[in-house]
């Protein structure tokens, strides 16, 4: 078995890393670089070309790849060629392909804002876009994996096969660091995309908090290396990731693993999907008053960490993840 994982994201990156700890030849593969400084075994620096050389580009790369691996595992949606073009050619070849959302590619607004009404998605993101790339992949591809139950709805109706496998880590490269429950609170929050994780109503929040004299220190992350904000999390004591989406990310992930207490908003119907998850949900109009009790009530922090540490054990070890997706591929 051969697999090549690509074409961006870091999810990647600690499952290939375990692929070949297995016996398995594996690599990982970027198509562009980025701010965050992930190290994916290949990396094609599209950015560094004219647009209209690139679909050349990855044409190449694929004819090359197309004779040394055997399964083809898609992340975001994003393959070879724009308009899908290339899934074909891979399936007339033999080869078995996977595709694995994460998000944004698969999110309409109009179907989220039935479940949620807190919820932003990415402007690139259109909705016929979005249809339009779910039809061209899943006419040829049949598996698909989400890391999300609140994915689900967006893909169902598209593929034969949906496999739910959670985000995982190497837990190992993440040892914790729990809160002391003593001294000011410190909180941090790192957005990728202010808008769409609701860093607004973080912000109002705690200039409110401030106001009233609570015993508080509070960072915001931005643009830093993945190494830099994971050393950021380390010395929080408390993480707030996400207040739109209506269900929790890799920063909640790494948080929980670094025995963080986590604030991520969860919808309530999505909940019973994850049992004893010790992440503390609040929406835009509750975190103020969320906050509030957890910063007066600091002693909490240190359990709510240790449970997340446990959490993520349980349900985000990579090693646990490639069990079961060895299995995924042995059904392609």
């Amino acid at each position: 078995m051969k697999v090549l994982l690509l074409s961006d994201g870091q999810h990647m990156l600690p499952i290939c890393k375990e692929l070949r700890k297995r016996g398995i030849s594996a690599a990982s593969c970027h198509f562009y670089g980025n701010r965050y400084q992930f190290k994916p075994d290949i990396c094609l620096h599209l950015e560094r070309y004219p647009m209209d050389r690139r679909p050349t580009i990855t044409k190449q790369f694929m004819n090359k790849v197309m004779a040394e691996y055997d399964i083809f595992h898609f992340y975001f949606g994003f393959t070879f060629q724009p308009d899908k073009s290339d899934l074909p050619l891979l399936a007339a070849a033999g080869k078995k392909l996977l595709v694995h959302h994460q998000g944004s590619e698969v999110r309409r607004l109009s179907l989220a804002r039935q479940r949620n009404p807190y919820v932003q998605v990415k402007s690139g993101w259109t909705e016929p876009r979005i249809l339009t790339d779910l039809q061209r992949i899943s006419k040829v591809v049949s598996h698909a994996i989400i890391p999300y139950y609140e994915l689900l709805p967006y893909v169902k109706p598209y593929y034969k096969h949906i496999h739910y496998l959670p985000n995982s880590i190497d837990l190992e490269a993440m040892q914790p660091a729990y809160p002391t429950g003593a001294g000011p609170v410190r909180i941090v929050h790192a957005p990728t995309s202010q808008s769409l994780k609701g860093t607004a109503f973080i912000e109002r929040a705690i200039a409110q908090l401030k106001s009233e004299g609570l015993n508080l220190q509070f960072t915001m992350i931005e643009n830093r290396t993945h190494d830099k904000a994971t050393a950021a999390y380390r010395q929080a004591d408390l993480v707030i990731d996400q207040l739109r989406i209506g269900d929790y990310g890799m920063v909640s992930i790494e948080a929980m693993a670094l025995g963080k207490a986590v604030i991520c908003y969860i919808r309530n119907d999505l909940s019973p999907m994850y049992p004893d998850l010790p992440i503390v949900s609040a929406t835009p109009q509750s975190l103020t008053n969320t906050l509030r009790h957890l910063i007066r009530n600091s002693s909490l922090l240190p359990g709510l960490g240790k449970r997340g540490r446990t959490y993520a054990e349980a349900h985000h070890h990579v090693g646990k993840s490639v069990d079961r997706l060895l299995r995924i591929y042995h059904r392609l």
